[in-house]
């Protein structure tokens, strides 16, 4: 028997967003406002297939959806919205931190992260020059790259360095800068931004502080997968309490639901099949699956203050 994982696009789920949004913040920025959000889309599943000495394929049970759903959800009407969700998760919240990155036009990548940080540093500063009627002087210098052994070190250029004392200059070239880091901001091709309500020209720098403390990442990246999976278990297990009233008495995580959560992580690659030595995956029971979902929520964790981002989002482009 050979096995082989490949992503396959599975087209007409059916799907209710404004219910997935109540649970999952990110899918907030998919609705449309003006009209009810069921949809009809797709949703892309790292499937494993089995294939035989007689070249037929099929499913591993481990990734047949229709065939876990069938015995372990309580009202399958909602398999669409979970898949949705699942997704939504990945493709926003996992994407977030994985992919801040894009290709510039010379070909070379800059971390869009990474870059809204540093404008929005620069733009609390000059919003507090811009306040002052005390800016005493600035200078402006020339400063080159010098190789030094097989390093390039930066320099002062002699001689090549003005400051300006004027304080209608001054204001002239903060207002300049602000300006330009506005514009650079309005112009940078990052997906979100958390929810506030007025432009980059009008922001405060209580929006400004409030912009840089959301985009400090909490946690080292070693810990992201894992606190992800704890982060997508838990959004899954309220939407399956809340919207089906699924609760067994003391038990936060009963074996039909750990089953249930293990297969959604499992296709989307959250959590993967162990492989032997002969190249065939490992199956866990279901006591096991459960077992494994329940890992997510220990409470006996040192940090486990720590979470992965529950994000707020709304588009960036749409309010510039």
């Amino acid at each position: 028997m050979e096995y082989s994982l490949i992503i396959e696009p599975i087209t007409g789920i059916n799907a209710n967003l404004d219910l997935i949004a109540k649970y999952h913040n990110g899918t907030k920025i998919l609705l449309n406002p003006n009209q009810e959000n069921k949809v009809k889309t797709q949703v892309d599943l790292k499937l494993m297939f089995a294939t035989d000495n007689n070249g037929e394929s099929k499913i591993v049970n481990d990734y047949h959806y229709g065939k876990i759903v069938a015995e372990t959800l309580p009202d399958v009407n909602h398999a669409g919205n979970l898949l949705v969700l699942a997704r939504n998760m990945m493709d926003i919240d996992w994407l977030y931190y994985q992919n801040h990155t894009a290709e510039t036009i010379e070909g070379s990548d800059i971390n869009l992260h990474s870059e809204l940080e540093q404008l929005l540093k620069d733009l609390k500063v000059l919003k507090l020059q811009t306040a002052s009627d005390g800016i005493l002087q600035t200078k402006v210098k020339l400063r080159e790259l010098r190789k030094v052994g097989k390093s390039e070190v930066p320099y002062d250029v002699e001689d090549m360095g003005v400051t300006v004392y004027n304080l209608h200059e001054n204001k002239e070239i903060v207002t300049l800068l602000l300006n330009n880091r506005l514009k650079l901001i309005s112009e940078l091709d990052y997906l979100y931004v958390p929810l506030i309500d007025t432009t980059p020209n009008e922001w405060k720098i209580s929006d400004i502080d409030e912009l840089l403390a959301y985009l400090k990442q909490p946690f080292p990246d070693y810990r992201a997968k894992w606190l992800f999976g704890r982060y997508a278990t838990q959004t899954i297990l309220t939407y399956l309490k809340g919207e089906m009233d699924w609760n067994q008495g003391d038990v936060e995580v009963t074996q039909n639901q750990g089953v249930l959560i293990y297969t959604l992580l499992l296709l989307f690659g959250v959590v993967h099949l162990d492989i032997d030595e002969a190249n065939n995956p490992k199956y866990k029971s279901d006591r096991d699956k459960a077992k494994l979902i329940r890992s997510f929520l220990r409470q006996d964790l040192k940090d486990k203050e720590v979470e992965f981002y529950n994000l707020m989002f709304t588009p960036f482009l749409n309010k510039i």
